[in-house]
């Protein structure tokens, strides 16, 4: 997920042929992020899989279930992750422009030890640029 969040938020710096448009962004993305996500799934999957020899019942079971776990991950995160990130990018990134992890984390922040009040923490909200 990560892989393919950091190439979609790197494709929006490129060159115009590459950040112009949504569709050419996401293309960009998913091609440069495709061939490490399935390298590293499919050796995690092996690794898991290797565990269905073991003579130990738990572990035979614990690998194989993970195996697939792994498996049907990969499957989601090159299907219906990068339809979320796409309904996301059109549909609510301005929307909900206060539903970013930062300012989350600010706002938590300032909850728990109590040392930003809430208005620096609306301050936060209202300095940052959605644009």
């Amino acid at each position: 997920i990560f892989v393919l969040l950091d190439a979609f938020r790197q494709s929006s710096y490129e060159h115009e042929g590459i950040s112009g448009s949504l569709e050419t962004r996401f293309a960009w993305s998913y091609q440069r992020a495709a061939t490490s996500m399935l390298a590293t799934s499919v050796t995690t999957c092996l690794a898991f899989g290797g565990c269905a020899f073991s003579r130990i019942w738990d572990i035979r079971c614990f690998g194989v279930v993970n195996g697939f776990m792994v498996f049907f991950n990969y499957i989601l995160v090159i299907t219906w992750f990068p339809a979320a990130l796409c309904v996301y990018e059109k549909h609510l990134k301005f929307c909900l422009p206060w539903c970013t992890p930062q300012l989350l984390s600010a706002r938590c922040y300032g909850l728990v030890t109590g040392s930003k009040s809430s208005n620096q923490n609306d301050e936060i909200v209202k300095e940052k640029d959605w644009a």
